[in-house]
Order: structure tokens, then sequence, then C-alpha cells
């Protein structure tokens, strides 16, 4: 009597590791590891270091698919289309008779709210796929380790940006004397003037800034072209934004460059941590610091 044939065995399933929501893991802790029987069969999985990395890792095993080029275009757009429509409104209110700080506070809160409705509207269908701005783009709540990094990171990128202008004056020598501030000398404000003025400078600009750069913008480059190339685009595009507010020239380059690498550092330290939280701390730090220099 033959034995029952039944076949080839059917082969082995894949090891699948499950979802797992990144920002429950800070960056200071180990990733989390594989079961005995996976790591004997397959290794051990490498995970990334980087938190942001990781959310990159999940929202590829979530949903592969490309998040298309809106996400990046409608901000890019934005940024663009607002800076000449807000020159415009400054010209005009300006002609009719405004003084000059009330004419640009319009055109300022007009810009920020304009860009914060793109962002928004930009990346609602990302968000909307992952279950949310936190996993796609890093909205993540307040940890308490939040302020040491941003601490840190401000500390060390002011060290970095001085290192950096001292190399530039020992190469030219004529530049030292350059007024490369976007911030005017201050003093004699009116008490609503000034209170506007940190409010704009100090809250508004940075939430908004790190939103639209390093929340939407960054994780959609990061997530179709790699860290880096998105990082070092999204920190040339950061130092463009601010250089009309200083005249063409030397100005120019060092608030540019200056800035620039400032959005680097902040894309470092969204990489590290995973959150927008770190960053806009830091954000607010430094406008913090600039403004307090243009009252003194």
């Amino acid at each position: 009597m033959s034995e029952p044939s039944f076949g080839p065995a059917p082969p082995e399933p894949p090891i699948s590791y499950p979802p797992y929501p990144p920002y429950q893991y800070p960056p200071w802790s180990p990733p989390p590891a594989a079961s005995a029987d996976a790591t004997r069969r397959h290794g051990a999985p490498r995970r990334p270091w980087w938190l942001m990395d990781r959310q990159l890792a999940w929202l590829r095993r979530t949903d592969p698919r490309p998040w298309g080029a809106a996400v990046i275009g409608w901000p890019v757009l934005a940024l663009v289309g607002g800076l000449l429509v807000t020159g415009v409104i400054v010209l005009a209110l300006d002609a009719s008779g405004l003084p000059g700080a009330v004419s640009e506070a319009v055109a300022g809160l007009g810009f920020y709210a304009a860009l914060v409705i793109v962002a928004l509207v930009a990346g609602r269908p990302i968000a909307a796929r992952y279950g949310g701005w936190t996993q796609a783009f890093g909205l993540i709540r307040p940890r308490w380790m939040d302020p040491v990094w941003a601490l840190a990171t401000f500390v060390g990128g002011l060290a970095t940006r001085i290192a950096l202008f001292l190399l530039v004056f020992a190469v030219a020598p004529s530049w030292r004397d350059t007024d490369y501030s976007n911030v005017d000398k201050l003093s004699g404000l009116a008490v609503a003037e000034l209170v506007y003025l940190v409010a704009l400078t100090v809250i508004i600009a940075p939430v908004v800034e790190e939103l639209l750069f390093r929340g939407v913008l960054l994780h959609a480059g990061a997530h179709r072209f790699g860290f880096w190339p998105a990082a070092i685009v999204t920190s040339l595009g950061f130092g463009l934004l601010h250089t009309p507010q200083v005249s063409f020239g030397a100005p120019t380059v060092l608030l540019g460059g200056s800035l620039a690498m400032f959005g680097l550092l902040q894309c470092l330290i969204v990489r590290f941590t995973g959150s927008l939280v770190p960053a806009v701390l830091v954000h607010m730090l430094s406008n913090g610091l600039a403004l307090a220099v243009a009252l003194n």
C-alpha cells in the first residue's frame, strides 16, 4: 500500500514584526528586541537609532504608497507667493497713510496665517492615512526631556554659528562691519507694539516655521528623497526666506548662511527626537535672544 502524498511542504511565512507607534520609544532607549526565535533564524533586525528614521520606516511599512507632490509643492508655492503678496500689502498700506508698524503687523499676521492654512491642507491627507499628525509629521505631545534637548541644541548651535562667523571674518575681514541682522533696533517702542512683536517673533513665527519646514517639508522630503537631501534643501530654503529682510550682497550671504546652518541643526534635532517640540523651543530661544539684543 503506497503512502499518501501531501505534495510539497508550504514555504515558511516570512518573519514580520508588528507595527509599533514610533513615538512610544524615546531616542535615548535601545530599539525593541526581536524574539529569540526570529533572532536565531534571521539575525537581529537592524532598526535605526534616529527616532525620525524609525517613524519613516514605520510609515513605509504601514502604507508604502507615495505621498505625491502636493504635500511639498503647495507649501513651497505658499512661501514664494506669500512673500510677494506680503510685500505688496505692506507697500499698499504704507501708501494709504497707515504707520509702518501697523502695516507690517497686518502683513506679518496674514502671512503666517496663510502658511498655517496651507500646511494643514497639504498635510491633512497624509496625516489621515497614518492615524494623525503625530505619526506622520512628528507633532508629538511635549515630553520632560524636550527642554533638555532644546537647551543643548541652542547652546551648541550658538557656538557653531559663532565659530562659522569667526571663520568667515578671518577669510573676508572686510565683512566684519557688515550689518546682517534682520531685526532693527527697537528702543522706544510703545507697549502695544512691543507685546505684538514679542508674540509674533517669539511665539507665532517659531511654531509656524517649524510646522512648515521641519514638520511638513522635512518629513515629506525625507520620505521621498531621504533625510540629507530634504534637510539640506529645506535649510537653504529657510535661510533664503529671511534674506529679503536685509540688503543684497554680504548681508544676504551672512544672514542666509547663518540661518541655513540654524535650519540644518533644527533638522538634526527633529531627526534625533522625532518631535517638533524641541525644535520649536530652540527657535523661540534664538528669536528671543535676537529680540533682546535689538531692544538693548
